[in-house]
């Protein structure tokens, strides 16, 4: 069985792991300043575009044209990504942090995105491991998914989520898979993994991986 020294066990078969509402916190602040920073890089880029239009449409106009276009794009595209940065800020705000990140249990495991109606479900059929993969020094808790499950595949819970089909479909943070960063959690890695072999008698488990992707230690 799984005991309370490895996790917060809530009843005899569910093994509950919470964030760190402290680090995830100082972990969003510094995503949001980097967002805003970048958008506002960019919102100058368009202003040193625009300026530089308005001189060429008075010195050769046809250039001027495609310049004012290339000037229009890129304020856009600042303008899209500050909503952006004011809408996870929003999100964020009026949801705080959800008091649960996974819950593994004999049924699959169950994952919380940002909001807390936000919640993948996934039976342990559908999954086929988990492992450590770390990235620009950050090591990140990775769900790998059996070939072929989508958001139609049965049992499943929460996989149409946009947050979810860019995890499935691109690599993110030099890997693919739905992730965690392992330092928000108020669990160690040794104690998911027990947890995860246990609900699967040793089928699933965590795999420790090395900065190079696919690579074992």
């Amino acid at each position: 069985m799984v005991s309370d020294r490895i996790g917060d066990m809530t009843s005899p078969t569910d093994f509950v792991v919470g964030f760190n509402a402290d680090v995830v916190q100082q972990s969003r602040g510094r995503t949001l300043r980097v967002l805003r920073i970048g958008s506002i890089f960019q919102l100058l880029c368009a202003t040193a575009v625009g300026v530089f239009a308005f001189v060429l449409l008075f010195l050769y106009w046809p250039v001027g044209i495609v310049a004012l276009s290339t000037f229009a794009i890129i304020l856009w595209d600042a303008q899209r990504r500050l909503r952006k940065v004011q809408n996870l800020r929003k999100v964020w705000l009026d949801h705080g942090v959800p008091p649960v990140a996974m819950r593994l249990s004999s049924a699959g495991l169950e994952m919380s995105l940002d909001a807390p109606a936000d919640r993948v479900f996934l039976p342990w059929p559908t999954i086929t491991g988990l492992r450590v993969h770390q990235w620009l020094g950050q090591d990140m808790l990775i769900v790998d998914l059996a070939s072929g499950v989508n958001a139609n595949t049965p049992g499943t819970q929460g996989l149409d989520h946009p947050d979810v089909q860019r995890a499935m479909k691109k690599p993110m943070h030099g890997t693919r898979g739905l992730h965690t960063a392992l330092k928000v959690l108020d669990q160690p890695s040794t104690a998911i993994d027990a947890a995860a072999r246990h609900f699967t008698a040793g089928r699933v488990g965590i795999a420790q991986f090395s900065p190079e992707i696919g690579s074992s230690r």
